[in-house]
């Protein structure tokens, strides 16, 4: 799986709620990778986000990033770490397979091929 560059890592992280958003604001204050990547429209644009606003501020991050970010690679890396957390925790099973099914609801159609009897 191809890794996630810098700026994609954070836009990931925020959003699937492993990195809290005053975190994120930090970051964006404070990465040169991110100023030197965006636009400079764009760039004042995130850095004008309201980070207190969460839901807001997370969608707004999202339409600002999408152009910079390949989503593809967070599917990938959903995946993966859903397969990973259906082997540790067999409590969690219908939670990580509603997911799985929502991924191949959005046109990952690679789940096509895992038999769901061994994730069960």
């Amino acid at each position: 799986m191809e890794e996630l560059t810098e700026i994609e890592e954070y836009c990931y992280n925020l959003l699937y709620n492993s990195l809290n958003i005053k975190i994120f604001e930090l970051w964006v204050y404070e990465s040169i990778k991110l100023k030197e990547t965006l636009s400079d429209d764009d760039y004042l644009e995130i850095i004008s986000i309201n980070f207190r606003e969460e839901d807001k501020s997370k969608y707004e991050i999202y339409n600002i990033l999408k152009k910079y970010i390949d989503i593809g690679k967070f599917g990938a890396k959903r995946l993966v770490s859903l397969l990973y957390k259906s082997l540790k925790s067999k409590n969690d099973m219908p939670i990580i397979l509603t997911e799985i099914y929502h991924l191949y609801c959005k046109g990952y159609y690679l789940i096509l091929g895992l038999d769901m009897v061994y994730l069960v």
